[in-house]
């Protein structure tokens, strides 16, 4: 079967995350998918925070080794971190770009979502940037503050040991 795509993924992760198999099953055969790392320590999650131009360069230099037809950027907490990443984006890169909150953002739209429980093993200031990024979307997410059912157990067996 011939390649007709080539798709590129940017993140966070080594290409050889296991963080990735969850979803490579999901890749038709016939589409070429590269998972590629960021460039430039991170020590936390924060550290995507003023980044965007090393990034667009990073992008603009792989679709051009790899002649990928578009590209995904993961990692909400860069789109939180940096206002106006989407636009810039758009603007400098000619392949079609897949953006981690703008595309959850965009799927929420289409299932007609106005109200969310926003889920997510990030800090309450990551939070707070992910709900106002929603918001402008009129989309209202809610964070669930009492415990679920789940943690009281482990928390419970911990104790025990």
């Amino acid at each position: 079967m011939a390649i007709k795509i080539k798709i590129g993924f940017i993140g966070s992760s080594a290409p050889s995350s296991p963080h990735h198999d969850s979803f490579r099953t999901l890749i038709p055969a016939d589409i070429s998918f590269s998972f590629m790392q960021e460039t430039g320590a991170k020590t936390s999650l924060y550290d995507a925070r003023g980044k965007i131009d090393a990034l667009i360069s990073q992008v603009k230099e792989l679709l051009q080794q790899y002649g990928w037809n578009g590209v995904i950027i993961s990692g909400a907490p860069k789109e939180a971190l940096n206002p106006g990443m989407c636009q810039r984006v758009v603007a400098e890169i000619e392949q079609p770009v897949a953006l981690a909150l703008r595309s959850s953002m965009a799927a929420l739209k289409t299932f007609g979502a106005k109200k969310i429980l926003l889920m997510t093993p990030v800090d309450d200031e990551l939070k707070r940037l992910y709900r106002e990024y929603l918001a402008e979307f009129g989309i209202e997410s809610f964070i669930r503050r009492k415990p679920c059912a789940l943690t009281q157990m482990r928390k419970s067996s911990a104790r025990a040991m």
